[in-house]
């Protein structure tokens, strides 16, 4: 039979993410061997995917009561930055994940900008989709949404809002 055939899947390794009481998000670099591994409230750490060891761990700085609700890599074919928002509104971005051989780095990288992208997002419900990005490579733009009555496009290098749209 066909069907059988065609999906072979086996289990790669186990990665045992201590310290996060859960884990709320998975992204893969669509290059590198590096997948972000998100906590529910704050703690971010970078595994090979290869090796099944964890590189580097820190924490999002995110305020107490808050939970990450997005991240993804961004300039991914030179750079590798790591973006990262959270149902407060709030958008970080880091450096310094991997290293200019584009080995993963064992250092903390470095917060290299961080903004409020939907600054009247409400907090309040538990289970709400928080924030929701997506970022267009070509042009720099960023998209914010989610549990807020706008979304907003963003120009991440001067870190303003271009675009503002009601969602209803």
């Amino acid at each position: 039979d066909i069907k059988k055939q065609a999906l072979q899947l086996q289990q790669f390794s186990l990665l045992k993410n201590d310290g996060a009481r859960s884990t709320s998000l998975l992204r893969f670099h669509p290059y590198e061997p590096a997948l972000v591994v998100c906590g529910s409230s704050d703690n971010v750490s970078i595994w090979n995917a290869e090796t099944s060891e964890r590189m580097t761990s820190f924490s999002n700085e995110n305020p107490k009561g808050t939970r990450m609700t997005a991240a993804q890599w961004v300039n991914e074919a030179t750079s590798s930055l790591l973006l990262t928002g959270s149902n407060d509104g709030s958008v970080r971005i880091f450096d310094g994940l991997l290293e200019a051989n584009d080995e993963i780095s064992r250092e903390k990288p470095s917060l290299v900008s961080s903004f409020f992208a939907a600054p009247d997002i409400v907090t309040d419900k538990r289970y709400s989709s928080g924030l929701v990005l997506d970022y267009q490579q070509y042009g720099g733009k960023l998209t914010a949404g989610g549990n807020t009555k706008y979304i907003r496009t963003w120009d991440v290098a001067s870190e303003k809002c271009v675009n503002t749209f009601e969602s209803k």
